[in-house]
């Protein structure tokens, strides 16, 4: 004979969908996700790989990479080994986050300059622009680009 069916203790009714808790659970927090956005922002910046980051406060590049995607929360210790390897305060790292994300400012391409500083190819073109190393040749470049951008 099968057991009967366990008692419903949810308070809804039988046949009522919910949306899973474990869902729910998977999602990132809005401030884990936001502080790992920083994370990756800043290390691209300074134009360390994960690896290199990783390496330097001891940990894997699989856990930046977790990090940096909102996953795993970044504990107060490790968030300050960060902002040593990154040359930047600890609330660097919450900088901004008060700012909530319209509809608008996602379907519209980035027009703000933290929007702008956090594409990839901004990123990587700060980056590359301080590693000339001669400081003539970084303002033919700015100038340059001036020119060209009109």
């Amino acid at each position: 004979m099968p057991n009967p069916p366990a008692p419903n203790t949810t308070g809804l009714r039988a046949g009522t969908r919910v949306v899973s808790r474990r869902l729910a659970e998977d999602l990132p927090n809005r401030m884990d996700a936001h502080v790992g956005n920083r994370l990756r922002v800043r290390r691209m910046l300074a134009g360390l790989t994960q690896d290199e980051l990783a390496a330097a406060v001891g940990i894997t590049f699989q856990q930046v990479q977790k990090y940096e995607k909102g996953a795993n929360r970044i504990s107060a210790s490790r968030l300050h080994a960060f902002s040593n390897v990154l040359k930047v305060r600890v609330g660097w790292f919450f900088d901004d986050a008060d700012t909530p994300a319209t509809e608008a400012a996602i379907k519209e391409p980035p027009l703000g300059d933290t929007e702008l500083l956090e594409t990839r190819e901004a990123l990587e073109l700060i980056g590359a622009y301080w590693r000339i190393r001669s400081a003539d040749k970084r303002q033919a470049l700015l100038q340059l680009i001036r020119e060209i951008s009109g």
